[in-house]
């Protein structure tokens, strides 16, 4: 049995559109699924929640990995494989894979952010800081921006003293 270099072609054009088309729509799902997880793990402090979302996001990554890979190849195998069709309906197809591009990125990525935001006195803080360490063990690195407010203002040399030479010294401020 001979093989059509033109059969070929199709049948892998068939074979990586198949997978683009399930990848994306799982991914989507999934996102979603995996945002609700974890705010059910945030609400109710659960480890089965945090369990489920690891296990999922997994899933989720190598899913969203390979939609990128058939999605990236996939254009350029329609302009080789259809060349004629490609040409005579760029019209058409630019506009749709720019929204399917687009809105790929913004439904498949999903943003795995928590932001706290509140406001403590002095003693307040020492617990703030043993969640806030907690939170870092959870996300490996967390940004945090602190805002404080006096009516008198504040001493100059208590505040580069105090707090922005010892911020230095760890490095956390240039």
């Amino acid at each position: 049995m001979q093989f059509d270099p033109v059969l070929l072609s199709r049948i892998q054009f068939a074979w990586v559109i198949g997978w683009h088309i399930l990848l994306p729509a799982f991914t989507v799902g999934a996102a979603s699924f995996i945002a609700v997880v974890e705010g059910l793990s945030l609400a109710t402090r659960r480890e089965v929640y945090v369990r489920i979302s690891t296990f999922w996001t997994k899933l989720f990554a190598i899913a969203f990995g390979m939609g990128v890979v058939t999605g990236v190849i996939m254009p350029f195998q329609i302009g080789t494989n259809w060349s004629r069709y490609a040409s005579a309906g760029a019209n058409i197809l630019s506009p749709l894979f720019a929204y399917e591009g687009l809105t790929a990125f913004f439904l498949e990525v999903p943003q795995r952010t928590v932001e706290l935001t509140f406001s403590a006195d002095r003693d307040q803080l020492f617990t703030a800081w043993k969640a806030l360490a907690n939170l870092a063990d959870l996300a490996g690195k967390i940004n945090v921006t602190v805002r404080a407010s006096s009516d008198g203002g504040f001493d100059r040399n208590k505040l580069e003293n105090g707090v922005l030479e010892p911020l230095r010294e760890t490095n956390l401020i240039e």
